[in-house]
């Protein structure tokens, strides 16, 4: 059985066994779902770019998934974007510690901008978000004379 075909038979059930695993912490943290979710396909995500050949698969996946989870984080969308895209770079760093190919330094070391695409499509999930709630229209004229504060000279 060749290494590439171990790491995949590994990383399958590794994926498989986590399951459980998520499903008992989105239990007891309800409101951290989407940080559990982030986390999982982070290490999925990893696996898959271990596997491609090129990166533009994991670069369009990192985006999607973060987008998806930038539109439902409600006040920092820069945490599902670190849990999303910081298992590849450790993904290849397990590869080249358990004697994976020897080009840890080129590949491995560049994997750490993955965290750009998911850090961009997180944030324009959450611009998506705000437009879509409108959360960042202006106020109106009414709105703003109410809001202020009253004038001190039409009192006196």
């Amino acid at each position: 059985m060749t290494r590439v075909t171990l790491e995949s038979i590994i990383g399958f059930y590794t994926l498989i066994a986590l399951i459980p695993v998520c499903a008992v912490l989105i239990a007891k943290f309800p409101s951290h779902w989407n940080r559990v979710f982030a986390w999982y396909l982070g290490m999925m995500m990893g696996l898959i770019d271990l596997a491609a050949k090129e990166a533009q698969v994991s670069v369009v996946l990192l985006f999607s998934f973060g987008m998806f989870l930038g539109f439902v984080e409600k006040k920092r969308p820069w945490v599902p974007a670190v849990l999303l895209g910081i298992w590849i770079p450790l993904a290849h760093l397990v590869s080249y510690v358990t004697g994976g190919p020897e080009q840890f330094l080129t590949e491995g070391l560049g994997s750490a901008i993955a965290i750009l695409p998911s850090l961009a499509g997180c944030y324009v999930g959450r611009i998506l978000r705000r437009r879509a709630s409108g959360e960042g229209e202006q106020m109106t004229l009414k709105e703003k004379t109410l809001d202020s504060p009253p004038n001190r000279r039409a009192s006196r």
